[in-house]
């Protein structure tokens, strides 16, 4: 089991990893029980081991199974190092989903197990990830960044792609550092690419937040890909970045998701109902608009979180609070709207397909040749580009190549 497994974590096949580490367990309980007995107290480590192999592919449930159980057989076995690594990180896992409960019950239990059996007053590493994660969607993203530089790693493939990306994330959404840890990010990725399902997620996401935050809806739309386990978190990306793009329709197609698909992730649950809410406000359909508003700001009331309110764009967010609230908002989300940027100029294009971004690059890069001139570098036909930059014109409300540049000039979509 154990030579399997790790054959495979040497290739990086997350897929066959996770099938492997999912049967396990399984295997285990079919030993004879004097077989079961000699492998029994190396049990808690080769949970952990399958449940960070089985997270690599995106299957939370199992994972949170795997590692409820690696917590539970080290204190059985006295393994308790094992029992506060894995709850460590169910309390982290929990956090990035947006479950707060969980959280502060698995950190509890965490702190509690290494206190008592170490004398060490600190907090394990992987429950102060977790405290790092509820704390940047509190939007206290002081105290977020001062914990997550104090963790350190955690135990994780591709640990510091998510390191580096909430730590980017947090310090661009509070505007002190944000571009310069953006950059380095961006590097990072660039140079060692995520090799998980979660950690390529992390990779699309935390660029696409920076650039609606940035008031960049163009290039956050271009990048975002659904696709996989955490399709909906992508969808709920497009879907604030084409409302800020002022395409409602395309918005509406990306939100499509029903409850089931996002009940698990309450982060993910709360985007998609204010993406809703904003959607029936602009569709003239106030009553649907203020109950969706409602049902968003009541999870975020459960789960203390803020931060997912962020999707939708400052203007809809500030319409959406005076149609339900009028002049009374409650203190904490009058806070929230007065800490956003200035509401930015409505948008009417719709974001560019990978084809049309291509012809528009190299027009960019070529801004005196014909195109047939063009079409010929392409490989395509002279037709093609015609139609292509057609299609581009019409999105965009222009109706020439020099305002297509000049428009797209600082929205990031013109670097190849």
């Amino acid at each position: 089991m154990v030579r399997r497994t790790r054959s495979h974590s040497s290739g990086f096949s997350f897929r066959a990893i996770a099938s492997r580490s999912r049967s396990n367990p399984a295997l285990f309980r079919l030993l004879t029980p004097e077989r079961r007995a000699g492998i029994g107290p190396a049990l808690p480590g080769l949970l952990l081991e399958w449940a960070r192999a089985v997270r690599a592919s995106g299957d939370d449930a199992e994972t949170h199974t795997l590692l409820e159980s690696a917590y539970g057989w080290g204190i059985a076995y006295g393994h308790h190092g094992t029992s506060v690594e894995a709850a460590g990180e169910l309390a982290a896992a929990h956090a990035l989903a947006g479950r707060t409960v969980a959280v502060r019950l698995w950190i509890d239990r965490a702190t509690a197990l290494h206190r008592a059996n170490t004398g060490d007053p600190d907090v394990p590493m992987a429950a102060r990830f977790a405290s790092a994660v509820l704390a940047g969607w509190r939007l206290d993203l002081a105290t977020a960044i001062r914990l997550l530089d104090e963790c350190g790693l955690v135990p994780s493939i591709d640990a510091d792609v998510f390191v580096s990306g909430l730590r980017a994330l947090w310090l661009g959404q509070g505007g002190a550092g944000g571009a310069e840890a953006r950059a380095g990010f961006e590097r990072l990725v660039a140079g060692h690419p995520a090799r998980s399902v979660v950690g390529r997620l992390v990779a699309q996401l935390v660029p696409a937040y920076l650039d609606l935050r940035a008031d960049r809806p163009f290039a956050a739309a271009q990048n975002l890909v659904p696709d996989g386990p955490y399709r909906v978190w992508i969808s709920a990306a497009r879907a604030g970045a084409n409302l800020a793009l002022g395409d409602s329709e395309e918005a509406a197609v990306d939100a499509a998701v029903t409850i089931d698909e996002i009940a698990e992730w309450p982060y993910c649950d709360i985007q998609m109902r204010v993406i809703h809410a904003a959607l029936a406000l602009r569709a003239g359909r106030q009553d649907e608009a203020v109950a969706a508003f409602a049902d968003a700001l009541s999870l975020v009331a459960v789960h203390e979180l803020p931060a997912p309110l962020l999707i939708v764009p400052p203007a809809d967010l500030r319409e959406l609070a005076l149609a339900a609230f009028g002049d009374d908002t409650p203190p904490e989300l009058s806070a929230l709207l007065e800490a956003l940027p200035p509401s930015a100029a409505p948008r009417s294009p719709a974001p560019l397909t990978p084809r049309e971004l291509a012809v528009v690059r190299a027009v960019a890069a070529r801004p005196t040749e014909s195109n047939g001139e063009i079409a010929k570098a392409l490989g395509v036909s002279g037709n093609t580009i015609k139609t292509q930059l057609k299609s581009v014109y019409r999105k965009l409300g222009v109706s020439s190549r020099a305002e297509v540049l000049a428009l797209l000039a600082d929205s990031g979509l013109l670097d190849a």
